[in-house]
């Protein structure tokens, strides 16, 4: 039984070897120099790049929330009322107009919207002042239809001394998402 096996295996062996190397005029793998290779990482890091803006937005910057769309307006000195409940302790208030965009498909709970502050390195808190306008991020915001927009005015204490205010916002409370920072001078 051997003897028999042995001719058609190397018959096998050799229609392998004949086909391993035969040659074609046409070269199907494409060759990719080095220029060519370093244009297209050029081309992706350009393309990432226009995706993801540089460092944390600041006043006047929009940032997607999944099709919610966040912006802060440029800030403004804000004068307490005399219903104002809050102690300044010799800081001043810094008001925006908050604008929530909704672009999703169903309609968003702005009671979920959620912010932290700190300047000068220091938690701040959000100012209440419903007697001079400023009716707050968890008081302001309502129900936003799909499609539909709504702004709300807010406000922040700024301690003596501090220029700056780095606010986190979070479009739910509870979400698994990561918050965004937006900061700048104030």
């Amino acid at each position: 039984m051997r003897t028999r096996l042995t001719p058609v295996i190397s018959a096998v062996a050799a229609l392998a070897l004949l086909a391993g190397c035969g040659s074609s005029d046409e070269d199907t793998t494409p060759e990719t120099t080095a220029e060519q290779t370093a244009e297209e990482g050029a081309d992706q890091a350009e393309e990432a790049a226009a995706e993801e803006p540089a460092g944390n937005p600041t006043w006047g910057d929009t940032h997607d929330f999944d099709g919610l769309l966040v912006t802060f307006s440029e800030p403004r000195e804000h004068e307490p009322s005399d219903y104002l409940i809050q102690e300044l302790d010799g800081g001043r208030v810094v008001a925006f107009d908050i604008t929530v965009e909704n672009g999703k498909d169903e309609v968003y709970d702005g009671a979920l919207f959620h912010t932290q502050a700190t300047s000068g390195g220091r938690p701040t808190e959000e100012l209440f002042d419903s007697g001079g306008g400023l009716d707050g991020t968890a008081m302001g915001f309502g129900s936003v239809p799909a499609g539909e927009t709504l702004t709300v005015s807010a406000g922040w204490i700024i301690p003596e001394g501090s220029s700056d205010l780095r606010l986190e916002v979070a479009p739910e409370l509870f979400s698994d998402g990561d918050p965004v920072f937006f900061e700048g001078e104030v």
